[in-house]
């Protein structure tokens, strides 16, 4: 039996950070300026959303224990 995961943001924990550079790669130039949202999935995995007048640039899932600074 195999059983996979996929990562859902929990609306609730989702929090808005200001523009802090850019966060994949390649970069969205359109998406910088604005917020950047840090969204959680309930089993503690994180990702980072830049967003900007509806330009999104969207980071992979991150596990728990790698939370950066820069976003703290």
């Amino acid at each position: 039996m195999s059983t996979t995961h996929r990562h859902r943001a929990d609306p609730k924990r989702t929090e808005t950070r200001p523009f802090s550079g850019c966060i994949t790669w390649p970069c969205n130039p359109a998406a910088h300026g604005g917020v950047c949202l840090i969204e959680h999935c309930k089993c503690g995995a994180w990702r980072a959303i830049n967003s900007n007048a509806g330009q999104l640039e969207t980071a992979l899932w991150e596990p728990p224990a790698a939370v950066r600074e820069v976003h703290r």
